[in-house]
């Protein structure tokens, strides 16, 4: 029988991210444990008690959250007992190099590269940009960065225009709060058009930027209804 996080955790940490997106539902049973030390498995009548430490993490100001009756008052103090502010990476610059590291390895490995760093011109856009979406954003940057490169460094045509313009624009990319979630689907396609784009239209050079084969790509334009013509034409 598969066991809940709670349960698996017990006598340990569990990590909560984005505890301010959490539904009214949901903060109600974390409440519920919190209090109470308890759980009940779905289907089960027997009460388990779990002795779990929780880190509960969020970019929303919680507070706020609490006035405008969106996030439960009781659960917020019972969460917030010590609070570590993580300044956001425009205040952290020293940690970008590690970062962009990081993440070249990760989507190096991804997409079968070997992408070995930054060229100057790029790494001086990167340095300039403000990231509002903090981490996540360079982690798509990079990403697009790293599936548009052709040699073995990230030249600044390999960036997102909009950090060579040093601003983001609107709409903006799928992680802003103000803007709808995004599901992975809709992430896939809304990425094939982009390259699409970029490339003016051109499949079997999409098909190399994106590790597909020719048949794979015409698949999932057929999937997401793309026209490869329509898309030039933008």
């Amino acid at each position: 029988d598969k066991i809940g996080l709670f349960e698996a955790a017990d006598g340990g940490t569990l990590f909560l991210d984005e505890v301010g997106d959490m539904s009214a539902i949901t903060q109600a049973k974390i409440l519920r444990v919190l209090q109470n030390g308890e759980i009940r498995a779905v289907g089960d009548s027997r009460i388990r008690k779990v002795d779990v430490r929780i880190i509960a993490a969020t970019n929303r100001d919680l507070l706020e959250g609490v006035q405008s009756l969106t996030f439960r008052e009781d659960l917020y103090y019972r969460l917030n007992v010590i609070q570590i502010r993580i300044p956001p990476l425009r205040e952290r610059m020293d940690a970008l190099p590690a970062l962009v590291n990081h993440f070249l390895i990760q989507f190096n490995r991804r997409h079968h590269k070997h992408i070995s760093g930054v060229d100057a011109a790029a790494a001086s856009y990167l340095r300039h940009y403000d990231y509002p979406g903090n981490v996540r954003e360079l982690e798509s940057i990079i990403a697009h960065a790293v599936i548009m490169a052709d040699g073995d460094l990230i030249v600044s045509e390999d960036l997102p225009e909009y950090v060579r313009l040093g601003s983001r624009p609107r709409p903006a990319l799928a992680y802003q709060q103000e803007e709808k979630l995004l599901s992975m689907a809709e992430m896939e396609a809304q990425h094939i058009r982009h390259v699409l784009t970029a490339l003016k239209g051109n499949q079997s050079q999409t098909a190399k930027k994106l590790g597909l084969s020719r048949s794979t790509l015409w698949r999932k334009m057929r999937l997401y209804d793309i026209d490869p013509l329509a898309v030039a034409e933008d």
